[in-house]
């Protein structure tokens, strides 16, 4: 028997389809249009982290997720951190790069108040 010391990427999650609408045509039509600076907004529950992680495993450009309690800027970097994906945790006098890379993080995740 052979075993393996590969560890398995983690798959997407499965998008709901406003979410799916959101990376499949809302942005990429405002990309189009010129429109490079976004601002989601979304209610509670409706899976903002999910779509950020999905946007970090698709784009290559720098992105903030931005929340105003520690708890929603904890979860996210706990997401990007399970999905394999660098990132910077800004915060209140603290600085934490999730170095799941070796690429430097264009990925980042900060308090409304410390930015």
């Amino acid at each position: 028997m052979t075993t393996s010391l590969v560890t398995p990427r983690p798959t997407a999650p499965r998008l709901r389809p406003y979410q799916s609408a959101v990376l499949d045509e809302i942005l990429p039509d405002l990309w189009r249009r010129g429109i490079k600076s976004v601002i989601l907004t979304s209610p509670v529950g409706s899976g903002k982290t999910v779509i950020a992680t999905e946007l970090a495993r698709r784009s290559r450009s720098d992105f903030w997720f931005l929340a105003h309690r520690s708890e929603l800027i904890e979860q996210p970097s706990a997401r990007f951190l399970d999905a394999g994906i660098a990132h910077t945790v800004i915060q209140a006098g603290r600085r934490v790069v999730g170095a799941v890379t070796d690429s430097a993080p264009r990925v980042n995740v900060g308090s409304v108040q410390t930015v």
